[in-house]
């Protein structure tokens, strides 16, 4: 069967292609998706081998199944599932990237379905367990830095678990980000940390040329704020709110900012685009456009200093 027939779905339609990218070399030959006819296990009528790499200046991308014991081997280029409701339960694919380069490795996605309708598109990537939403950019790059990097691609109705479910604040300066959309009715900043902090305790955020600034504990929580918090004692802070799957924006001003992670789950540089004049820009390509400095901060309480953070 050729590999176009094979990629016919029927019923409720799902694809989603998978290229990969590293400088000038590709493989984006990559489709998972469902089929009337098809199971979650192997099919030999739908789900296609992949040939083992080059022996050298080589980027390949397959869905890893050794538990399928197929005679043509572990690696598809195609993985058909059995037809299921996007809209109301999820499936996954695991998704293997090799490469001998030391260009940075960029995953392109082109799903059959638009994020209005609804359905999930999530990515894993196990090498540091940072969830990505791909919707909108449908992209996620990496340093390769090794030959093997392991993904699992979820599709249909999910939502990351939220990890860590509570966070230990020190009894000193600490900064925080709000990882969850506040309840109806418990969105201010009493609602949401100073509530729960023992002993005296203040607000902070950064105004750019005049300085820090106090935070009422009546104001609004804002997704993607940062503020620093000083408290007299330490405590366990675990926020009541609702875990957001989609981009959250984060207006910014020329020089400093304070800005605050809005998601508990776990996330790094390379999840984070930047938007300038109409456009959209992976974090290293808008440090290599000069639109952010590349260096991004955290602060260490127990040593008084900020850290950087890594892409």
């Amino acid at each position: 069967m050729s590999l176009d027939a094979a990629l016919t779905v029927s019923g409720e339609q799902m694809t989603v292609g998978v290229s990969v990218a590293a400088g000038q070399v590709f493989d984006d030959d990559n489709v998972l998706g469902i089929d009337d006819s098809a199971t979650d296990g192997y099919d030999g009528l739908y789900d296609v081998p992949e040939p083992p790499h080059a022996p050298g200046n080589y980027v390949a991308g397959y869905f890893n199944h050794p538990e399928w014991n197929s005679p043509l081997g572990e690696r598809f280029m195609t993985d058909i599932r059995a037809p299921y409701d996007p809209a109301t339960s999820m499936k996954s694919w695991p998704f293997v990237v090799e490469t001998d380069l030391g260009d940075t490795v960029t995953l392109a996605f082109t799903p059959s379905f638009a994020e209005s309708v609804g359905w999930q598109l999530w990515l894993r990537d196990e090498a540091n367990g940072a969830m990505r939403n791909l919707f909108p950019s449908l992209t996620y790059s990496f340093a390769p830095n090794g030959g093997t990097r392991a993904f699992t691609i979820f599709v249909g109705d999910f939502m990351p678990p939220l990890d860590p479910t509570d966070r230990q604040i020190a009894g000193d300066w600490s900064l925080l980000g709000v990882p969850l959309v506040p309840l109806v009715g418990e969105d201010t900043w009493n609602d949401v940390v100073l509530g729960a902090a023992p002993g005296t305790s203040y607000l902070y955020d950064f105004k750019g040329a005049t300085g820090y600034g106090a935070v009422d504990g009546v104001d609004p929580v804002g997704q993607g704020q940062g503020v620093w918090l000083a408290t007299t004692e330490g405590f366990t802070w675990s926020m009541s709110g609702i875990p957001d799957g989609n981009t959250v924006e984060v207006p910014t001003m020329e020089g400093w900012n304070l800005v605050g992670y809005p998601l508990w789950i776990g996330g790094d540089l390379t999840g984070v685009s930047v938007g300038y004049d109409g456009q959209h820009y992976l974090w290293q390509d808008a440090v290599d456009l000069d639109l952010v400095s590349p260096f991004v901060y955290d602060y260490e309480d127990s040593t008084d200093t900020y850290r950087p953070v890594s892409a």
